[in-house]
């Protein structure tokens, strides 16, 4: 696929009329919403705070202001005070109460399952609707946005919905329940989360998604009840990122992969590529000593060692490398090899692969295409 087929800029403009729909402020001259996120400033953890942060950004331009409910510093595993200077200066940030349960209350890495359900940040859920719930009843919000992952800002939402009955969009980033990998938490936990999926997506006002693909999984599994009310909002690149930035020279033989983002043994596990890589190297369809495999920000699967005896056993040392957070702006060629790796049928070319994309259109042509083809 090209890449200026898939590369987007943001498109806020869609996110308006999603709200808009739902709401009775259309001719307001002051519309506020309240978005409700894990993922924001000063976390790196994750790209998704991507989003919510670019739509602060954007919103006011048509006629939205935003504020943002989102949990304290301590409950990011990864943070980078350098992103608090993004925010843009309008948008006001409330950090409600919450704890990690897996950081809280593990004993020898154990914690209790019940208090991880949907997720291990449940305990933001009672200061977030409080906060939402007043927040709704003085008059400052006209509708709410919730984002995940993580799903108990989904929750939040919808505790805050079925009290105040303010207009309210859940915006999926990512799927909330896969099927797939019940086996990992177990039945009674899948059917728990199940039933939290479906209140959500019954009483949300509308249901954003990143790509039709994911839009067509939730409709698969609840059908009319939610048909008319999903709306794909892509994932895009931001071009005042991108001023400024020169172009690339890269004298490099390399044909250098980067991964961007979180790896988990279970949904995003490097494995697979990295087996095909070896094989390829081992088989002569890879030229020895002319492949980079990068991976950003991998996070706990990469910090804890699980990552280096990975590499070592497939000895591929000399071609993966591990880094951390700091790279914002890449001109790299970059796909993300471990989306998709358990077969998901929801497509999420995301956020990551278009900023990088925009690069690849625009700032650095010139990939040999025998290595792509190899790849």
């Amino acid at each position: 696929m090209h890449a200026a087929t898939v590369a987007k800029k943001l498109q806020p403009d869609q996110v308006v009329r999603a709200i808009a729909s739902v709401t009775d402020h259309a001719h307001a001259a002051q519309r506020n919403v309240l978005m409700i996120t894990f993922h924001y400033p000063p976390s790196n953890t994750s790209s998704g705070g991507l989003r919510p942060l670019k739509f602060g950004k954007y919103l006011p331009e048509l006629g939205w202001q935003s504020s943002v409910l989102t949990v304290p510093t301590r409950c990011h595993e990864s943070t980078d005070d350098g992103l608090l200077q993004q925010i843009p200066s309008g948008v006001s940030v409330h950090r409600a109460f919450c704890l990690d349960t897996k950081a809280a209350l593990s004993i020898r890495g154990k914690y209790p399952g019940l208090l991880a359900v949907p997720d291990r940040y449940v305990s933001w859920l009672p200061s977030g609707a409080s906060y939402a719930i007043r927040a709704v009843r003085r008059g400052q919000v006209d509708a709410l946005l919730s984002t995940s992952p993580v799903p108990t800002a989904h929750l939040i939402g919808l505790v805050t919905k079925r009290i105040t009955k303010v207009p309210w969009v859940a915006d999926f980033r990512d799927p909330w329940v896969e099927t797939e990998g019940s086996e990992v938490h177990g039945r009674l936990r899948l059917s728990v989360e199940l039933w939290l999926e479906r209140q959500v997506v019954r009483h949300a006002d509308r249901i954003l998604v990143t790509t039709r693909e994911l839009g067509d999984y939730l409709t698969e599994r609840y059908g009319a009840m939610i048909a008319d009310r999903v709306q794909a909002v892509y994932n895009g690149y931001d071009e005042a990122d991108f001023n400024g930035l020169g172009a690339r020279a890269d004298a490099s033989d390399y044909f250098t992969v980067v991964h961007a983002g979180l790896l988990d043994v279970h949904y995003r596990n490097p494995e697979p590529i990295l087996l095909a890589i070896r094989q390829c190297l081992d088989g002569g369809v890879l030229p020895q000593g002319k492949l980079r495999v990068r991976f950003i920000g991998a996070g706990a699967f990469a910090d804890g060692g699980a990552m280096d005896r990975l590499i070592a056993r497939l000895r591929l040392e000399g071609v993966v490398q591990t880094v951390g957070q700091g790279v914002r702006v890449s001109a790299y060629w970059a796909v993300d090899p471990c989306r998709g790796a358990r077969g998901q049928r929801y497509c999420q070319a995301d956020g990551r692969i278009r900023r990088r994309l925009r690069c690849r259109a625009k700032r650095a042509r010139g990939y040999r295409a025998t290595a792509g083809r190899a790849v």
